[in-house]
């Protein structure tokens, strides 16, 4: 069975959600990274961009 780890993340304006799943199979570093970097809750402005 894999070892993949979720976050959560909302944005606030909108409402919209969304699990993520962290594959750490896959990336292990990445994951840890990530996971590491979103230790606590984080809040900040976002705008996607393409």
């Amino acid at each position: 069975m894999p070892n993949n780890r979720q976050l959560y993340a909302k944005f606030v304006e909108t409402g919209a959600s969304a699990v993520i799943t962290l594959y750490d199979d896959n990336a292990p570093k990445t994951c840890q990274a990530i996971w590491d970097a979103l230790s606590e809750p984080v809040q900040m402005p976002a705008i996607h961009a393409m």
